[in-house]
C-alpha cells in the first residue's frame, strides 16, 4: 500500500509540474502575441497619375502616392515601378536625403515624377524603411480613375494646359485646332485656376 500511495503522489506531482510549465509558457508567449496584434503596418491607399488623371506616354508626369500610417511613426523611401517602352520595369524613388515621414493613423501624400512607357501598363508603389519593403501595392488601369485605378496613358492626343482665373478660351482653341482625320478626341484641355495653384486642390479637366 505504501508503494502505491507514493506512486500516486509522484504522478500527481508530475501533473502539477506539467501544468505549471504550460502556464509559464503561455504567460511568456502572450505578450508577444499581444504585441504582434498592436503593431499595424502602414498602407498605400491611393495613387493619382498626371494632370486631372491624364498623362502622355513617354513623357514625365506627376504621380501622387497616398500612404496611411500604421501603429508607429516611420521614415523611409517611396518608389514607383512602371514598365518602360520595352516593357522592362523601371523604378523612380524619392531622394535619400528627403525621406517620406508618416505618422500613426494619418495619411501622407508624396509626389514623384514618373515616365510610363506603355499605354496600359501597371503601376507598383512601395514604401521601404531601412531597405525593407513595409508596404507595397499594384494599381491597374481602368476606364475610370479612382483610389484603386488610373486611366490609360494618351499616346496620340495632344494636351493643352492653361493656368489662370478664367477659361481663357482654351476649350474653343482646342476645338478649332482639331485635325480633320478621325482618330478620336485629339485634344485634352485643362484649366487650372489660381486658387487651385495656390492650394494644390484638384484640377478640373474638360475635353471638347
Amino acid at each position: 500500500m505504501k508503494i502505491i500511495v507514493n506512486c500516486k503522489l509522484k504522478i500527481e506531482n508530475c501533473k502539477f509540474a506539467i501544468c505549471n510549465i504550460i502556464i509559464l509558457v503561455a504567460g511568456v508567449a502572450q505578450p508577444d502575441a499581444v504585441f504582434a496584434q498592436q503593431v499595424a503596418p502602414p498602407e498605400i491607399v491611393a495613387v493619382r497619375v498626371g494632370l486631372a488623371d491624364r498623362y502622355k506616354v513617354g513623357l514625365w508626369t506627376q504621380v501622387e502616392v497616398t500612404l496611411r500610417g500604421g501603429s508607429e511613426a516611420l521614415a523611409g523611401e517611396v518608389s514607383l515601378v512602371v514598365p518602360d517602352g520595352d516593357g522592362v520595369p523601371s523604378r523612380m524613388s524619392t531622394p535619400p536625403n528627403q525621406p517620406c515621414r508618416i505618422s500613426p493613423g494619418r495619411e501622407t501624400t508624396v509626389r514623384l515624377l514618373c515616365r510610363f512607357g506603355r499605354v496600359s501598363g501597371p503601376l507598383t508603389a512601395e514604401f521601404r524603411v531601412g531597405g525593407r519593403v513595409v508596404a507595397r501595392r499594384t494599381f491597374d488601369v481602368a476606364s475610370q480613375a479612382d483610389a484603386e485605378h488610373f486611366l490609360p496613358g494618351l499616346e496620340f492626343q495632344n494636351l493643352i494646359v492653361a493656368v489662370g482665373v478664367s477659361a481663357l478660351g482654351i476649350e474653343e482653341a482646342g476645338s478649332s485646332a482639331a485635325p480633320s482625320r478621325n482618330i478620336g478626341p485629339p485634344w485634352h484641355t485643362w484649366r487650372i485656376s489660381t486658387a487651385c495653384r495656390r492650394t494644390g486642390a484638384a484640377m478640373k479637366a474638360s475635353t471638347p
